[in-house]
């Protein structure tokens, strides 16, 4: 039996709606589409074995939909990059974009449905809601077409087109039984009706999801409470926010809430309740910004309410948490105008870690006319606000003034390793260089060395490094120095010194972070001397070193196809290959079977896919799939990345959520419960079975990439390996420089390719739809292959920092040789990117290829 309602707007303005609805069904097209709502993810760069997650947070509100094709930039702007100037590669093929056709009923509803569903989750919304309405109308009182009313709404509203949302979901509590219904529809009907400027609906939609669901009672309560301060019902506002705070389960709803609370206390004139709340807070918050701030604040309040000495008390703890903060800086002025200030060099600290660093040296330099007799340290506050700034001969002017009045300091060596800095930034190299000579430390002498190097004087480089290696044998630099000593007599054609200097390295400093470079690198030279036997004896110890490094999957590379490196081509094919005839529930069992055998010796193998008792009965795990099923994928993020973590020492349980995260469509958690499991048994992750090691490795988005891929020419592997290596198959994910979704396009960049492919009307937001944000992706990919003439090297870094750098680095290096090629790059992250992305890739290739 279907339900009975009360309708949800006034009958008049929901048959107008549903004429809204229905003519936006018939009318959609690739003209018409809309930007997604996408919640992001602050992602730091991977490991080369990702053992840490990138912290999740919410997006900004996405821009309002509109009719009109985005005019094309003048200029198209180029990927950002660092130190050099880039040119945007400017690609010939230009596919024209084909909108898929509209779901007919003449498949299968169960079939039809799954079509819609992938076209859903790939973030395609209008063709998928094309479909559903398909399904609804071929089949209304289906279990099909029941799903398919509401996932409907759904797609409107993940569409940030909450109009249409409020009408399908309102007609789907309506018209489809209430067991065919999942309970957070009501959420998503709370959520649109607010976003339509309809509180009261909202509340009552979230009231009553609340009753039929309460995990996430915090946050809905927390909801309810600022709609009804939009309604002006300030003591249902209370009471609701009171029942947040009560049933809060995580620090961010509960000091939301009571933050919500302190504000209505202040209006209402109570300003010892308002603090009160504050101060509730600060008993709970470790983080010292945030503390600074509502120390402030509660200052401004007791100001505001008379109590002045108990302000001035507030302010003054605000800059005891961090005078570096905003809230720091607000209550230093408040201190002044109150006629208490802070002594100069208290305040211009407060300043400088405010990033004014104007008025920070101003402030500096009043002090030290009011006090000539001065010490050293206010000097190199200023010289680093001009280094901040970028006023390096300012800054040097200043170093020089402290070394010249206060000839008694006694850390020299560090001014004079930042004003060789300072000069390095004005392209003075022989100065530099001299500094660093004079500051006279093995970190010093390297970066002398390194300067000649960058300049292309490897000559003396190479006598430089390996003079610190024989003069300064224990310290921490001289592994390194023996690394790159090496590659500069490898660049000079002196092979069989670089091959004795990383031997050196291999044998003298095992441990050494370039140990395991300098590995590959003898055995490089020593095949171009002849020496296969020796070569192949270095490259053995590669793979126990690391086997997921760019260097363990080059050596594997150079070994394939010659017999005298058998040995090392075999090590790498053991660590695991592509299967023909096994199907996927063949090697899952038998991942299961090894599993039990060191992690639960005696239990049913299949018996593993569970989660395990404690796990699955974890409260955060039930939160973290409630506000998935909301739609609130950054605070679903953020729950589960803390219960795997809290599970990170049992293999049990992160083969199961492994699994359990995969199947929510959480990739990135699920990649990086794969690659644990892998790393806590005995075999380690590249001796574990080939389903755990392509769980690690996985293709996720497959559907898109691999016709994404195809339409370029483009290994789709390598599409996986960017895509790995950029978000962990994250589509929320974001980066502190901006980098978006999937394939971590930056927003100019996606600017610049929706105009060089003719995608319509493209939106920022748009860049978060996983079946988009491949599109772009790979295109940018094929770009920088076009411009390199297919060569991946140079491609993926200029993917990463920019096509000029990208150019740039290729005629420094002034080779073929790609190994040299990387060692030539001056920036550490694109050098560490396309080594990451290309042993991603030789592992895909191992996992995935012909066997």
């Amino acid at each position: 039996m279907q339900r009975k309602h009360q309708n949800l707007l006034p009958r008049l303005a929901l048959v107008a709606l549903i004429a809204v609805l229905v003519i936006a069904l018939a009318a959609c097209n690739r003209g018409d589409e809309t930007p997604a709502a996408a919640a992001t993810a602050t992602t730091a760069a991977p490991a080369e074995t990702p053992q840490a997650a990138p912290t999740t947070v919410e997006p900004a509100a996405a821009t309002a939909p509109t009719d009109a094709i985005a005019a094309p930039p003048t200029d198209p702007p180029t990927a950002t990059p660092t130190n050099t100037a880039t040119s945007t590669p400017s690609p010939t093929a230009t596919p024209t974009n084909t909108p898929t056709p509209t779901a007919t009923p003449t498949v299968p509803p169960s079939q039809a449905l799954a079509e819609a569903r992938r076209l859903h989750d790939n973030g395609d919304y209008v063709d998928a809601r094309q479909r559903y309405a398909a399904i609804v109308q071929a089949q209304p009182d289906s279990p099909e077409g029941y799903e398919a009313r509401w996932r409907l709404g759904q797609a409107y509203l993940e569409d940030e087109q909450p109009t249409e949302a409020v009408v399908a979901l309102g007609l789907a509590r309506e018209q489809v039984p209430e067991e065919a219904l999942p309970v957070e529809l009501d959420f998503w009907l709370g959520d649109a009706l607010a976003q339509v400027g309809n509180p009261a609906g909202a509340v009552d939609a979230y009231r009553r999801y609340l009753a039929n669901d309460d995990t996430l009672a915090g946050e809905v309560n927390l909801r309810i409470g600022r709609l009804l301060l939009q309604a002006e019902d300030t003591d249902g506002a209370l009471a609701a926010l009171d029942q947040a705070v009560a049933t809060a389960a995580d620090n961010f709803v509960l000091f939301a809430a009571q933050e919500e609370l302190a504000d209505i206390y202040r209006d209402r004139g109570d300003t010892g309740a308002a603090v009160a709340q504050l101060d509730a807070i600060l008993g709970r918050s470790q983080f010292a910004r945030y503390r600074a701030e509502l120390q402030t604040r509660a200052g401004q309040w007791l100001a505001d309410d008379g109590q002045a000495d108990a302000a001035l008390d507030r302010y003054r703890r605000a800059i005891a948490e961090d005078d570096a903060s905003p809230g720091a800086l607000t209550a230093a002025n408040a201190l002044a105008a109150a006629g208490q200030p802070l002594d100069d060099l208290a305040y211009a600290r407060i300043l400088l870690g405010n990033g004014l660093y104007a008025d920070g040296i101003a402030t500096i330099y009043r002090y030290f006319d009011a006090v000539p007799d001065h010490p050293a340290e206010p000097h190199l506050q200023v010289a680093e606000a001009y280094f901040n700034q970028r006023e390096y001969t300012s800054a040097l002017a200043e170093w020089q003034n402290l070394l010249d009045t206060h000839p008694e300091y006694g850390d020299r060596t560090t001014v004079l390793i930042r004003m060789a800095v300072a000069n390095s930034r004005l392209g003075n190299a022989a100065t530099a260089r001299s500094l660093y000579k004079q500051a006279g430390t093995p970190a010093a002498l390297l970066e002398a060395a390194r300067v000649a190097e960058r300049e292309g004087d490897c000559q003396t480089a190479a006598a430089e490094y390996l003079d610190i290696a024989r003069l300064y044998p224990a310290a921490a630099d001289a592994g390194e120095a023996l690394y790159r000593g090496g590659v500069c007599q490898y660049e000079l054609g002196q092979v069989e010194a670089a091959v004795a200097s990383w031997q050196r390295l291999v044998d003298g400093y095992p441990n050494n972070t370039y140990a395991h470079a300098g590995r590959f690198w003898a055995g490089k030279g020593a095949l171009e001397l002849g020496d296969a036997a020796r070569a192949a004896q270095l490259w053995q110890g590669l793979a126990a070193e690391a086997a997921d490094s760019y260097y363990t999957a080059r050596a594997a590379e150079i070994a394939a196809g010659s017999d005298q490196l058998s040995v090392i081509s075999d090590q790498w094919q053991s660590q695991g290959t592509a299967k023909a005839d096994v199907t996927d529930s063949d090697l899952q069992a038998e991942a299961e079977q090894w599993l039990a055998g060191w992690a639960a010796p005696g239990s049913d193998p299949a018996s593993l896919r569970a989660l395990p008792a404690e796990v699955a009965a974890d409260p955060q795990l039930a939160r973290g799939e409630a506000y998935l099923r909301a739609g609130m994928r950054g605070e679903a993020l953020r729950e589960m990345d803390e219960v795997r973590e809290r599970y990170a020492d049992s293999p049990l349980a992160q083969y199961a959520l492994a699994l359990y995260f995969r199947d929510l469509g959480l990739y990135r958690d699920a990649t990086l419960a794969a690659v644990r499991t892998g790393a806590l048994s005995p075999d380690g992750l590249f001796g574990s079975p080939l389903f755990i090691q392509r769980m690690a490795y996985p293709t996720y988005f497959s559907d898109v990439v691999e016709a994404e891929a195809a339409s370029r020419g483009i290994d789709p592997l390598l599409v996986y390996a960017l895509i790995r290596q950029e978000s962990f198959f994250e589509r929320g994910a974001r980066s502190f420089a901006a980098a978006q979704g999937l394939t971590q396009v930056i927003p100019s960049t996606a600017e610049w390719i929706a105009n060089a492919i003719g995608w319509p009307n493209f939106q920022p937001d748009d860049i978060y739809k996983p079946y988009l944000n491949i599109k772009f992706g790979t295109y940018y990919l094929f770009a920088g292959l076009e411009m390199f003439d297919g060569n991946m090297y140079p491609a993926l870094v200029g993917y990463n920092s920019g096509p000029g750098n990208a150019g740039y680095w290729l005629d420094e290096a002034a080779t073929d040789d790609n190994d040299l090629y990387v060692e030539e790059i001056t920036l550490s992250e694109p050098k560490l990117y396309v080594r990451r992305v290309l042993a991603h890739l030789a592992n895909y290739q191992r996992l995935y290829g012909t066997p």
